[in-house]
């Protein structure tokens, strides 16, 4: 009597293509996450009050170089008013954040403040860095 042997195979999972799908949800996760807006590097002022700003806030940021950036993109001093009264437009309450770094010339911060208030803007907030809380002993 002749009997025939099944060999069976056992199914493995490939490790390669794991990798290679592991590789591309990181690469995924990676470009599909929102950045941070605060990549603009801004040493700010010390300070012992704070308040809460709204997130649709318009972010305007002054380096210690006085570059100027718009939620992160850097823009020119002369055209940017046209762009503030565009948001003013949609928004008259539109609330704008201003982040300078604590070596600015005050003549660059007293422009900015200057355009701002010449195009209208009624909601405006400066941010600074809280102190440190002081333990008062006894």
């Amino acid at each position: 009597m002749h009997l025939k042997r099944h060999m069976f195979r056992l199914n493995t999972i490939p490790s390669a293509t794991m990798a290679d799908i592991a590789f591309l949800l990181i690469i995924f996760f990676m470009l599909a996450t929102s950045f941070s807006q605060d990549r603009i590097t801004v040493e700010l002022a010390n300070s012992q009050f704070r308040t809460d700003v709204p997130a649709k806030a318009i972010t305007l940021s002054l380096d210690q170089h006085n570059r100027l950036y718009w939620n992160g993109e850097s823009v020119d001093f002369g055209g940017f008013a046209g762009r503030i009264r565009q948001e003013l437009a949609l928004n008259k309450y539109q609330p704008f954040i201003i982040r300078s770094d604590r070596n600015v010339r005050f003549q660059v911060l007293d422009q900015l403040l200057q355009i701002l208030s010449d195009s209208g803007v009624i909601n405006l907030s400066l941010t600074t860095k809280a102190e440190p809380q002081k333990s008062i002993e006894k």
